[in-house]
């Protein structure tokens, strides 16, 4: 998914049979990992929450987690607003 910011910070594909999301690669790191569709509402629901904080925290399937400056938030939430519209 090319975003016009530049470097997405998810990139992948959606399985519209299961309603899942396919993750490739986050902040150019390659992964797989599988989203449902409502953990993706959940993820988009908490940054909306936290979207003028400085920084935030994710964890994605409770792997790794990942720093998030306030750009990258608003980036992110504008690529889950793509991603979920897909489905």
């Amino acid at each position: 998914m090319e975003m016009s910011q530049g470097t997405p910070i998810f990139s992948g594909e959606i399985n519209v049979n299961s309603q899942d999301y396919i993750l490739t690669e986050v902040k150019s790191i390659a992964t797989q990992s599988i989203i449902s569709k409502q953990r993706l509402k959940s993820l988009h629901d908490y940054l909306l929450r936290r979207k003028g904080d400085e920084s935030v925290i994710i964890a994605i399937n409770d792997q790794i987690p990942l720093l998030l400056n306030g750009q990258e938030v608003g980036q992110l939430l504008d690529e889950l607003n793509q991603i979920i519209k897909r489905f």
